[in-house]
């Protein structure tokens, strides 16, 4: 059953001395994905969230943007078929754009997406 749960962290949680390409083929491997299939869906990923040219930058040197594009390149490399993550609202404007661009894909190819988000409120002078 975890095998087709994708779970993404707001906090970024890879490994910052890897490549994007690196972090990818590291979790695939911890899922047992190789070869073809590995390389076939790491192309797919990568044009899905547009990191193609940042392929070969480290982790640590990404914006915080495209380090959350490259937690969910990781997270979706199994292929899961529910998909639970923390909602994009922390990022910038166009990463926020772009993740739901990408989040709209995964529900048309049939993902379960579950959002989860944090609401804080100042307490009144009332309750306080």
């Amino acid at each position: 059953m975890k095998d087709q749960i994708g779970y993404m962290a707001q906090r970024f949680g890879l490994y910052t001395d890897l490549t994007v390409e690196e972090n990818m083929v590291f979790y695939a491997d911890l899922f047992g994905i190789v070869g073809a299939q590995r390389d076939a869906l790491k192309l797919q990923l990568l044009k899905m969230t547009r990191m193609e040219p940042f392929r070969a930058r480290l982790a640590g040197r990404l914006s915080g943007g495209m380090k959350q594009k490259l937690a969910l390149m990781c997270t979706l490399l199994h292929v899961p078929g529910f998909y639970c993550s923390t909602s994009p609202q922390r990022r910038g404007p166009v990463s926020r754009r772009d993740f739901w661009v990408i989040l709209r894909q995964l529900l048309a190819d049939g993902i379960t997406i579950f959002m989860t988000t944090a609401i804080w409120t100042k307490p009144s002078a009332a309750t306080a």
